[in-house]
């Protein structure tokens, strides 16, 4: 997330009091993990044909605050991906 471009970052575990303060401003918040939620913890389904773990707490802000979930997929244009490969030195499929 880029806070020069004007996003803002929110800790954790201030992030329900956050999205609470700014519900008003228009904005958006996102909800970024980089690791698997916890198993004794996570919601369980089924992802591109096996059980995957997902964390809990987007839902359970969306149902306190009333706001919808929206799922956003970027996908890069062919030319992105083998220039980002190249430059790596990688090839895809073993970056």
């Amino acid at each position: 997330m880029r806070t020069r471009l004007g996003n803002g970052l929110y800790p954790m575990r201030e992030a329900a009091r956050m999205m609470l303060r700014d519900r008003d401003k228009g904005t958006a918040t996102a909800f970024i993990a980089d690791q698997t939620p916890s198993p004794e913890t996570a919601y369980w389904t089924t992802f591109l044909g096996q059980q995957t773990p997902v964390f809990r707490g987007p839902g359970k802000l969306s149902k306190r605050f009333g706001m919808p979930i929206v799922y956003l997929h970027r996908q890069a244009p062919a030319w992105a991906l083998h220039h980002a490969f190249r430059r790596s030195g990688a090839r895809p499929g073993f970056a």
